[in-house]
């Protein structure tokens, strides 16, 4: 390594919410060491990234994922000096060993990285009490001054800026009058989801005088909840598969909340800064000590016991009781306490 800055690689390459909660480790490279960071991440979640202050350069996986070379040639051009597993793949780890990366580091807890991986991190995901954002940043034990930072620290960090404006056809349907919420009813299969009945419940039962509802999902949630959106009130607006992640990172940015399963567009509200109530499931691993959106108006709900369908369903995105348990009551209360944050 020369004088230049010291460029680490961080690889994440599974859901936007994981990307998210990422977000922090790239900035504590980034502020404490002065670092260049290259997020390594897949196509779809490349705008999570690329919305991040602190993150230098994004490469995609998906271009050469299958193709041993042409892995190995990514990580080469990634010219970097430390990559860190933060979401451990064999073929990644085999790329970057091949790639001559100076330190390579991964948990113990896959057998590859102990042939792969020049240092070694000795904690379970699994078995660990630790948030999400909070593993990733143990993983840079050696490297940073903190090796367990507060949530709180975290959550200031978990930073992102919309890099694209709000399509002008969207734009128009917002009134900045009413307190504007979105409704994200899918949980991509992210998580437990909350019953479609009790989303049309707290649709039909907020003042349409004072709230504004949108609606949002990928392209096919909207074939899947095509009906059931049907049931909405007229009022509310449909933006589901009408928007691209960078547009809907510029529409949460607009916005004054979200109410969400631990999905995404939950993480990305959170991290714009804007209300965020997640619906959690209390078993681990997906409840919200391990999953919980961070930001300074971050929240979340989860029935106090788990049903007994988490100890029989080997399906964790599945509906359940303890989903059940949280109240069309609850998420309304919380919901029309929010004020406006100061800037859209």
């Amino acid at each position: 390594m020369t004088g230049s800055a010291l460029r680490v690689l961080v690889s994440r390459t599974d859901r936007i919410g994981d990307a998210v909660l990422t977000l922090p480790l790239c900035a504590l490279l980034k502020t404490q060491l002065g670092a260049e960071v290259v997020a390594l991440g897949r196509g779809y979640s490349r705008p999570v990234f690329e919305a991040s202050p602190f993150v230098a350069q994004v490469l995609e996986w998906d271009s050469v994922d299958g193709h041993r070379g042409a892995e190995r040639d990514l990580l080469v051009r990634s010219r970097a000096d430390v990559v860190m597993h933060a979401f451990p793949r064999w073929a990644i780890a085999r790329a970057a060993l091949a790639a001559r990366i100076p330190r390579r580091i991964g948990t113990s807890h896959r057998w590859y990285h102990w042939f792969t991986c020049n240092e070694l991190e000795h904690y379970s995901r699994k078995r660990s009490t630790l948030h999400e954002a909070q593993l990733n940043v143990r993983l840079a034990r050696r490297l940073l001054t903190d090796a367990v930072p507060s949530l709180d620290g975290l959550a200031r960090l978990t930073t992102l800026r919309p890099r694209v404006p709000l399509p002008p056809d969207v734009e128009v349907l917002l009134d900045p009058s009413r307190l504007i919420v979105v409704l994200h009813p899918g949980s991509g299969g992210s998580g437990r989801q909350w019953p479609l009945n009790y989303w049309h419940d707290l649709a039909w039962g907020l003042d349409v005088s004072r709230v504004q509802l949108l609606v949002s999902g990928s392209a096919a949630e909207r074939e899947t909840l095509g009906p059931w959106v049907a049931t909405l009130p007229s009022h509310v607006i449909d933006l589901m598969g009408r928007l691209d992640l960078a547009e809907l990172i510029a529409l949460l940015a607009r916005v004054d909340g979200i109410v969400a399963a631990g999905t995404g567009p939950l993480h990305l509200a959170a991290a714009l800064g804007r209300h965020a109530l997640g619906l959690f499931p209390p078993t681990p691993p997906i409840h919200p000590g391990r999953w919980a959106p961070l930001g300074p108006l971050a929240e979340w709900l989860a029935a106090p016991q788990p049903c007994a369908a988490h100890g029989t369903s080997t399906n964790r995105h599945a509906q359940c009781e303890c989903m059940q348990r949280i109240s069309v009551e609850a998420v309304q209360s919380r919901l029309l306490a929010w004020e406006r944050p100061q800037a859209r």
